[in-house]
């Protein structure tokens, strides 16, 4: 990494960083999408991206989280070395837990046009509380997703 030095307004020599070559691709970043090798059949596809990190909108603290995507794939699949660094452009940005869950998933199913989707989101506990958000495409895709995603077979209380 190379800095660069300026002068402020007191003459003061301060060091200003230059974007390392990893921030500039999630600056960057446009999810991308391959076509499906298996367009004719279903079949379940489950990511899980173990590092969301982003700011509370209220105080501005860190929050993180687990995100597992499940979905099964129509015409096209996504490339996951650009959805991990669309995961990790929200590093900065204030959320919600229920506005960053749906946020990403209507991202993924513009991109997608799955059969159906489901985004399960567990949050670290804050203050002794944990929260799991689920959103999906529908409840017959919630009860196939289940057993890929190892759910209990009652509904989970949101």
């Amino acid at each position: 990494m190379s800095t660069t030095e300026t002068e402020n307004t007191s003459g003061a020599r301060r060091r200003r960083r230059q974007a390392r070559y990893g921030e500039e691709a999630i600056e960057s970043v446009t999810i991308r999408y391959f076509p499906n090798p298996e367009p004719n059949r279903d079949y379940f596809v489950q990511i899980r991206l173990p590092e969301l990190t982003f700011k509370d909108p209220v105080s501005g603290y860190p929050d993180f989280a687990v995100a597992t995507m499940v979905y099964v794939p129509d015409a096209r699949i996504v490339d996951l070395k650009t959805l991990k660094l669309y995961f990790n452009s929200f590093r900065d940005k204030y959320f919600s837990h229920e506005r960053i869950t749906n946020e990403l998933f209507d991202e993924l199913l513009a991109g997608l046009e799955p059969r159906g989707a489901l985004l399960m989101m567990e949050f670290n506990p804050r203050g002794n509380v944990s929260t799991r958000v689920v959103t999906t495409t529908d409840d017959a895709f919630l009860a196939r997703a289940r057993d890929v995603l190892e759910l209990p077979v009652t509904r989970p209380a949101f």
